[in-house]
């Protein structure tokens, strides 16, 4: 048989050296380790870092035009419809050719 000797340093996986568990009481009068509390220290000075939130002035910009977009009234173009498809099924409707191609020069340049 071998003889197993022991590492002089310890795994990565563990401390380097061994804490300490001392009791202490928690909010709901149950007993905590100061382990536990200093797990619950570093979460909450985390929580604390990840809340502190700065808006940009363009996104609360773009938060008041959505607003009052949306109290708008609702624009009902039911009859100007219902105008431009009988004007294309009598055969009657014209396209401005003048204001297509102005618009089509607006938008590629």
């Amino acid at each position: 048989m071998s003889k197993i000797t022991k590492p002089k340093e310890r795994s990565f996986f563990f401390p380097k050296k061994r804490e300490t568990i001392t009791n202490t009481k928690n909010k709901l009068g149950g007993e905590r380790s100061n382990i536990d509390s200093g797990k619950q220290l570093k979460r909450d000075n985390l929580i604390q870092r990840d809340t502190n939130v700065t808006i940009n002035d363009g996104i609360k910009d773009f938060s008041k035009i959505k607003r009052y977009a949306n109290l708008a009234p609702d624009i009902d173009n039911s009859q100007k419809i219902a105008s431009l498809k009988e004007q294309i099924a009598n055969g009657t409707y014209k396209v401005d050719l003048d204001a297509l191609a102005d618009s089509i020069m607006d938008q590629k340049f």
